[in-house]
């Protein structure tokens, strides 16, 4: 046990110590110091060997090997060779052979390994805990997120697995205190932000004028909602519309459509007996089992936001808006798909219920959705 609890530390820090170089190497390319410049420049023919567009160049293949693949392994070696005098030398010596095997692998596949191959289209659900499958194809689209090489550590250190600045978002709900508080913290992020809004820009049945801001946005943030009043539509068949009709939109791009949906904490712990609460809740709690369909469909990245109360239009609440959005960042800069900004613990608890219910669910068709919700 106390060979693999080593051989697991000493992998996960020699590839660490790589990362913490490859953050520095990105950072540096805007360096006043003309040294730390050329440093940079050295390490761009990585990115120029596998393109934003993540196409190969082979003409980049001998500069990629020698800027990028041997640093890569020559540093992982610098940082074990002096744990050969405190630790078990069989240990370091077997992370030594892997990472040696890693570099025998890489070096056949002249640079294009299993991390650096052409695609035309990144699968929808990356982990937050690996960087198997299509983690590292963001960085090469977005070379500002997702360092991690074999552990994603870096990233869920310094919140860059998922970018904020340079992508384009469109917000409903806007003007509530979320929405605004969003937009807000968004823009001082670096993104570009669009809105619409419920009942001006769009209701239900009705989407005509966000086609063209959905074919500009990279991100969709479904904020919109009312806790008394059309909450069928606004809460439910709104909120499905809209993420159908983005769907489709993005179905041919190298990123998969992203969704960030607003849900609440009523999806785990009901009305508590307040009949004015009954629409709110069903519309919502309808809206949860499609989000979990959402959830596992790898043709989109879909994170679900579960908030507790916050101090809104809507009503009073233990945290700002602009708390609340805090936290959603902070997770969602981090890779989680499933967003708790909860200060009670239900939106912890609703998780197990989101994330492992096998009940599945698709928007139902207008005629088959309750009178009394729609009339709500």
């Amino acid at each position: 046990m106390l060979f693999l609890v080593q051989f697991a530390a000493l992998f996960t820090g020699a590839t660490f110590a790589f990362d913490v170089i490859h953050v520095l190497l990105h950072k540096w390319e805007h360096s006043r110091f003309s040294w730390l410049r050329s440093a940079a420049r050295l390490h761009m023919t990585h990115h120029q060997f596998l393109g934003r567009d993540l196409s190969l160049q082979p003409s980049e293949e001998k500069a990629n090997l020698r800027h990028h693949v041997w640093p890569e392994y020559l540093t992982s070696v610098a940082v074990l060779l002096p744990t050969f005098a405190f630790l078990d030398p069989a240990c370091v010596a077997a992370v030594l052979i892997l990472r040696t095997l890693f570099l025998v692998g890489t070096l056949h596949d002249r640079g294009a390994d299993y991390n650096h191959r052409r695609k035309t289209r990144v699968n929808g659900i990356r982990s937050p805990w690996s960087t198997l499958g299509d983690y590292h194809a963001l960085h090469h689209v977005y070379p500002q997120s997702a360092f991690g090489s074999f552990t994603p550590i870096i990233d869920l250190v310094f919140g860059t697995m998922n970018p904020i600045a340079g992508r384009r978002f469109l917000i409903t709900g806007a003007s509530g205190a979320y929405g605004l508080a969003l937009k807000a913290q968004l823009e001082a992020a670096g993104a570009e932000v669009e809105t619409a809004k419920f009942g001006v820009d769009f209701k239900a049945g009705n989407y005509g004028a966000l086609k063209a801001r959905m074919e500009r946005a990279d991100v969709l943030v479904v904020a919109h909602g009312t806790k008394y009043q059309d909450c069928w539509n606004a809460n439910y068949v709104t909120f499905t519309d809209i993420i159908e009709m983005f769907r489709k939109i993005g179905r041919e791009r190298l990123l998969p459509p992203e969704v960030w949906a607003v849900g609440s904490e009523i999806e785990f712990h009901g009305t508590f007996g307040m009949k004015a609460l009954r629409p709110y809740s069903d519309s919502k709690r309808a809206f949860a089992e499609c989000a979990r369909t959402y959830y596992r469909d790898n043709e989109m990245t879909y994170r679900h936001i579960v908030p507790s109360a916050f101090t809104s239009r809507m009503g009073p609440g233990l945290m700002s808006a602009r708390f609340a959005v805090a936290v959603t960042l902070f997770f969602a800069r981090r890779g989680f798909r499933y967003v708790p900004v909860t200060y009670t613990g239900f939106a912890l608890w609703n998780y197990l219920f989101f994330r492992f219910s096998t009940q599945k669910k698709t928007a139902r068709p207008l005629q088959d959705r309750p009178q009394d919700s729609l009339a709500a």
